[in-house]
C-alpha cells in the first residue's frame, strides 16, 4: 500500500503511477471487426494490459493524508436546568465527555448535545478532478439509566467546500446530512436502574468536483446526542463516552486521507474497451439415463 504520510504544499503528481499508461489505452480501443468466435486459438491479455493493471492496482492504494487541527467545542442542553454535560478534547482528533440528568416528572423531553467541529484547507488541486475523502470514526459510552425513555447516539457530519475563497464547508448542501457514527443505545427501565453502553466504529467517505486551482476546505462535526423522556441518566459512575477520528487505512488518530482523481483520465478510462477473443465453451455434456 502507498500512502505519503504529509500534506505539505508542495507541487505534486497525482497520476504518477499511472505515467505512460495512456499511450497504451489507446492501442487498447474498441476493435472495429470482432475476431472469428470459431477460432480455436487461446488469446491471453499482453504486458500492455498487465502494465495497466498494475498502475491502477497501486494508483487506487494511493491516498494522501492530513491532520486535523483540534476539534472547537459546542455544548448545549434543553432545557439548561436539570444536570450537566461536560466534554473535554482528546489530544487528536475528537472529544470525550460526561455528565448526569434528570428529566423525571419533566413536561418536556430533554435533549442535551456535545458537538465539535473541526476543519482545514487542503492542497490545492492540480487539475479539474474529483477530490475524495474518507476516515473512520471510532466511539463508545456507557452510563447508567432508569425511567420511560432514553437514548444517547454519536453522529457525523462532514462536507468540503470545492473553493474556500468562494465559501465555506459549511454551506455545502452536504453539510446538511447527517451521518451515524456507529454508536448507539436505548432503553426504558420503569422498574430499576439499567444501563445504557455502546461502542463501533464508522467510515466516512465523500467527493466533490474540483477545477485545477481550486483550493478545498474540509470541515467535520462529532456529535452525541442524549434525549431523556421522563428519565434519569448518570455517565459519572460509568466510562462516560468519547467519539474521535482517525484515517480508514493510514494515518492516526485526528487525521483523513484524501487523493485527486483527474476528470480526464476517469473521462478515458471510461472511453477504453478491451475486447479479448477466447474460443467457446464445449458444449455442456447431456446426461446419460
Amino acid at each position: 500500500m502507498t500512502t505519503i504520510d504529509t500534506d505539505a504544499e508542495i507541487a505534486f503528481d497525482v497520476e504518477s503511477p499511472l505515467q505512460g499508461l495512456r499511450s497504451r489505452l489507446e492501442g487498447l480501443r474498441p476493435v472495429q471487426q470482432r475476431p472469428d468466435p470459431r477460432s480455436t486459438q487461446l488469446v491471453t491479455p499482453g504486458s500492455a494490459f498487465a502494465d495497466i493493471t498494475t498502475g491502477l492496482g497501486v494508483w487506487l492504494r494511493t491516498w494522501r493524508t492530513t491532520c486535523l487541527p483540534p476539534f472547537i467545542e459546542g455544548t448545549a442542553v434543553d432545557p439548561p436546568k436539570p444536570g450537566w454535560l461536560g466534554a473535554n478534547p482528546l489530544p487528536r482528533g475528537g472529544f470525550s465527555y460526561s455528565g448526569e440528568f434528570d428529566a423525571t416528572a419533566a413536561a418536556h423531553p430533554l435533549l442535551a448535545y456535545s458537538r465539535w467541529r473541526s476543519q482545514k484547507k487542503l492542497p490545492a488541486a492540480p487539475m479539474d478532478a474529483w477530490l475524495l475523502y474518507r476516515f473512520q470514526v471510532h466511539g463508545a459510552f456507557g452510563a447508567d439509566f432508569a425511567g420511560a425513555s432514553a437514548v444517547v447516539s454519536h453522529t457525523v457530519n462532514a462536507a468540503v467546500a470545492p473553493d474556500s475563497t468562494k465559501m465555506p464547508p459549511f454551506f455545502a448542501p452536504e453539510w446538511e446530512r447527517t451521518r451515524e457514527a456507529g454508536v448507539r443505545d436505548s432503553g426504558s427501565a420503569l422498574s430499576g436502574a439499567a444501563r445504557l453502553a455502546a461502542s463501533g466504529t464508522a467510515v466516512i467517505e465523500g467527493s466533490v468536483r474540483v477545477a485545477k486551482g481550486d483550493i478545498p476546505e474540509i470541515a467535520v462535526l462529532l456529535s452525541t446526542d442524549i434525549l431523556l423522556h421522563d428519565a434519569w441518566i448518570d455517565f459519572t459512575h460509568v466510562t462516560g463516552g468519547h467519539s474521535r477520528i482517525s484515517g480508514v487505512e493510514f494515518g492516526g488518530d485526528g487525521c483523513l486521507e484524501y487523493r485527486y482523481v483527474s476528470t480526464a483520465l476517469i473521462s478515458e478510462l471510461a472511453e477504453a474497451r478491451v475486447t479479448q477473443p477466447f474460443p467457446a465453451l464445449p458444449p455442456r455434456p447431456v446426461p446419460q439415463p
